[in-house]
């Protein structure tokens, strides 16, 4: 077993649950940021619990989120005991467990997160580590 989740790839971005909602839809923003993610071999980090939301929201889409699992850049994450405090820290500013853990992710690598919504992430940095995703849902 690999001692390196990432194999070798640098994380560069951080997927909210809108974010994977969003790419099970077919959002061209967040797969056409995957392929470049790719492309430059880094790691495109995603929390379990957005995840599971996101699947809870898009029942009928739960083999493209198979497919965003499956992608050689998504590493898929969850907290990790000893961080509590900072998970709990953060759930109370950002109001949510899957925000606190995509703002754990996006601090401690430096990196933005994903979201449709921008405005949920204000008490972090007042809002400058997210990227928005406009609403450009692909037709099936």
């Amino acid at each position: 077993m690999s001692d390196d989740p990432l194999h070798g790839r640098v994380p560069l971005l951080v997927l909210d649950t809108s974010a994977v909602s969003a790419y099970a839809q077919g959002s061209l923003t967040v797969g056409e940021l995957l392929i470049e993610i790719d492309e430059e071999h880094g790691a495109v980090l995603v929390p379990l619990p957005c995840l599971s939301a996101a699947a809870t929201l898009t029942p009928d889409r739960l083999d493209a989120i198979e497919v965003l699992i499956a992608h050689p850049s998504v590493l898929v994450f969850t907290d990790d005991p000893a961080d509590w405090r900072a998970v709990t820290t953060l759930r109370a500013l950002l109001g949510d467990y899957e925000r606190a853990l995509a703002a754990i992710a996006a601090v401690e690598y430096g990196i933005d997160i994903l979201t449709h919504d921008d405005t949920a992430y204000e008490a972090l940095k007042g809002g400058s580590m997210t990227i928005r995703i406009d609403d450009d849902i692909a037709d099936d």
